[in-house]
């Protein structure tokens, strides 16, 4: 049996560039909740300062008021800022999630529409079992996506 390589290494290049595109999307995500979570440390830390400041009593007399008011005023600033910032982290995060969290329900069933309108002739099934005996010792990824080459493979041979 040959097989089109010209085909197959399509089909293979598409599915490594849809693999590639999820653990890119997974790692985007993953980026975001490390800088989320340096955020709320950045928080954390300043809120200690800010309460450090106000506790130290003796600190009045050797630095002026108006200093340490304006050290806290800057402390208030930069914690709102921080806050602001972790807010569209999350909302980037949550985006991003929606995004990749696969099709709508809509689309699913035009896919299992498609699937059935599509299904296999037994010249495709035949087809598509010689396709996936040839792929089994050279083929690298997920099983799965060796069927669905063989699938692709033998709807386009008819």
């Amino acid at each position: 049996m040959k097989l089109n390589s010209n085909l197959v290494k399509q089909l293979i290049k598409e599915a490594i560039a849809d693999r590639i595109k999820m653990i890119d999307e997974a790692g985007d995500i993953a980026a975001l909740e490390a800088k989320v979570n340096k955020v709320e440390e950045d928080i954390k830390d300043a809120m200690a300062v800010k309460t450090a400041l106000t506790s130290m009593e003796g600190l009045k007399y050797y630095v002026s008021p108006e200093i340490i008011s304006d050290m806290m005023d800057d402390m208030e600033v930069s914690i709102k800022e921080l806050q602001t910032k972790k807010k569209d982290l999350e909302d980037q995060k949550k985006a991003m999630a929606k995004n990749t969290k696969g099709p709508k329900k809509s689309e699913k069933k035009e896919d299992k529409e498609e699937l059935e309108e599509s299904k296999l002739t037994t010249k495709q099934k035949n087809k598509k079992e010689d396709v996936a005996k040839s792929m089994k010792k050279s083929f690298k990824g997920p099983k799965s996506d060796m069927y669905a080459i063989a699938t692709s493979v033998a709807k386009k041979s008819k």
